[in-house]
């Protein structure tokens, strides 16, 4: 009997980590609007264009380029994390488009519209980035320059990808975690409060036998500790899902490069600019301000300049 407890629990483990049923875009829109953050109205008005690729694996995924800015040359992809889809992302879209980029949305792996089956937290994810990546070099010339904002999973998977690429101009890495197997230890003791042994070793099986890949090999705080980008890392400071140490984790790993670490007091998962917008966009436009004057002063000279007035 206990087995078949241990082996049912890990097994729910799995489905929570990897399959989880994951929400379409008319859902994200009604939970976006609900909440006052952002409407489907003012999606409709913005020019864009809906975008499919081919992932590196054969998956379709699935996407939306706003060129609101066609003369300009930079560019912020936002990523959602898990279980939703790009309508989700749009709630970040304002700051951005006051500072005049251009945005690409997209709906991760197995969310949305887009294909696959499994969540692998960066495992496949970043070469998908690396596909959009391409694909906004195409459609923009090889002088675009790309920023990133990741909200929890979407965090992982950016930082993840910077491994594969420094031709980053800047990463905002709102509530992620900094190593994946850490986490999964972390919700099982602190979350559902069953035993780390088995469990823990058991979702390692099912994770590596059906989805492909290793907990341990998603560590974005190596990637962070290598990264010589601008970052700016931002946590809810009461969130229980992934605990806001973690951020301090990524922060403190990067040696190089200019960082900043905001925790937004009061913030659960995921809830940082719902919970305080005023001082999340300004966090995020002073962000954008001082990068801005520091690549200005560091590109003179260089006839390609980031736009003034960021």
């Amino acid at each position: 009997m206990f087995t078949i407890v241990v082996i049912s629990i890990s097994l729910y483990g799995f489905y929570r980590i990897t399959q989880t049923k994951k929400q379409l875009a008319d859902r994200c829109f009604q939970i976006v609007e609900n909440r006052g953050l952002y409407s489907r109205q003012e999606f409709s008005l913005l020019p864009k264009e809906e975008v499919t690729i081919k992932s590196k694996d054969g998956h379709q995924l699935h996407g939306y380029y706003i060129d609101a800015f066609p003369e300009q040359q930079d560019v912020v992809m936002i990523v959602h994390g898990y279980t939703v889809a790009y309508p989700w992302s749009m709630q970040f879209a304002s700051v951005f488009l006051k500072k005049r980029f251009n945005l690409l949305v997209i709906d991760q792996r197995a969310h949305g519209e887009s294909e696959g089956r499994y969540t692998t937290y960066g495992v496949q994810e970043k070469y998908d980035i690396e596909r959009w990546v391409e694909w906004l070099r195409t459609r923009k010339g090889r002088n675009v320059r790309i920023g990133f904002h990741g909200q929890s999973l979407g965090g992982g998977t950016v930082l993840e990808y910077s491994r594969l690429s420094d031709e980053i101009m800047f990463m905002i890495i709102d509530c992620s975690y900094a190593d994946f197997s850490e986490l999964v230890k972390y919700q099982i003791r602190r979350l559902y409060r069953v035993p780390l042994f088995p469990v823990y070793y058991l979702i390692q099986c099912w994770v590596y036998l059906f989805a492909r890949f290793k907990l341990s090999e998603v560590k974005p705080i190596t990637a962070s500790a290598s990264s010589k980008f601008p970052i700016l890392f931002i946590h809810g400071s009461h969130d229980w899902f992934i605990p806001p140490s973690m951020s301090k984790q990524l922060y403190d790993a990067k040696k190089v490069g200019k960082k900043e670490l905001v925790f937004i007091e009061g913030a659960g998962h995921g809830n940082s600019l719902p919970h305080n917008r005023k001082r999340y966009e300004q966090v995020v436009k002073n962000f954008l301000n001082e990068i801005s004057l520091e690549m200005n002063q560091s590109n003179k000279g260089d006839p390609i300049k980031i736009k003034q007035g960021l």
